[in-house]
């Protein structure tokens, strides 16, 4: 099996994943609300406005940030946005752990 095989193997584990599904469910749920659905796009929003700022080299402001700041309070208050916040935190964790099992493979042997 070549590695983009494998590659395309993980990707689907990745959606059997309980991180993966517990992710899709709390969406789900917050797709149902409008109102809950209209705070995450706005944030999102906010949250694309800012990183794409920092893939620039730029620096958001300080208003932005604390926008953005006050905005994730207000969602973490909300019970579902809350969840869905935390589902995609453990869905991070899982790829960034995966992504540090990767490098940690290569950057052993890359300078040696």
């Amino acid at each position: 099996m070549n590695i983009y095989d494998r590659a395309h193997e993980m990707a689907r584990e990745l959606t059997r994943s309980q991180e993966y599904m517990n992710l899709v469910q709390a969406r789900e749920e917050v797709r149902k609300d409008a109102a809950a659905s209209r705070m995450m796009d706005d944030f999102h929003s906010k949250q694309q406005v800012i990183y794409q700022l920092y893939q620039r080299g730029e620096a958001p402001t300080a208003e932005q940030l604390a926008e953005a700041r006050t905005l994730m309070e207000i969602l973490q208050q909300n019970s579902l946005l809350s969840s869905y916040l935390q589902a995609d935190a453990r869905l991070g964790q899982l790829l960034t752990d995966i992504q540090k099992i990767l490098m940690s493979a290569i950057s052993d042997s890359r300078w040696q």
